[in-house]
């Protein structure tokens, strides 16, 4: 919807060619390429990227620090690898990088998201609903890191 060049990281070669179906410019496998900050380096003609979305949190970050350009940022909206690391700070002194921590966010955020998905019609990709009472089968499955999109429980 902004125009972004878009790198995608997966461990499943599945998500990957889904995600390239949707229109996503760069993919990288992190289990085949462990070390996929020089991929992301290289697709950047060695600039970095403006932006991180990061999810694993603790150490990971370091990676995500090593891709992001001079002067970006790094949104962390997920701490699925602990909530704790060992971060190399001077790094992003250095590289005056902004490291912010996202949450749900307000009503107010959620109704503006909403509208720009609704003016642009995009549509999240569900890959499952379920009833409230299967709701810890929809648990293991996010644990899982099975599904690709949203899984939703119904009231």
């Amino acid at each position: 919807m902004a125009g972004a060049e878009v790198i995608l990281l997966s461990g499943s070669d599945e998500k990957l060619h889904l995600a390239k179906q949707m229109g996503v410019n760069h993919l990288i496998n992190y289990k085949r390429l462990p070390n996929w900050e020089d991929e992301v380096l290289n697709i950047t003609s060695g600039n970095g990227v403006n932006h991180v979305v990061e999810v694993v949190g603790s150490d990971h970050i370091n990676k995500s620090i090593d891709t992001v350009a001079l002067d970006g940022t790094i949104s962390i909206i997920g701490l699925i690898n602990g909530l704790k690391g060992d971060i190399n700070t001077v790094k992003i002194m250095t590289k005056q990088i902004r490291l912010q921590g996202i949450n749900v966010g307000s009503k107010e955020m959620f109704n503006r998201m909403n509208n720009a998905l609704e003016i642009h019609n995009i549509h999240p990709i569900i890959d499952k609903t379920y009833a409230f009472e299967d709701a810890k089968e929809a648990l293991t499955l996010l644990e899982r890191s099975s599904h690709f999109g949203k899984l939703c429980i119904s009231l």
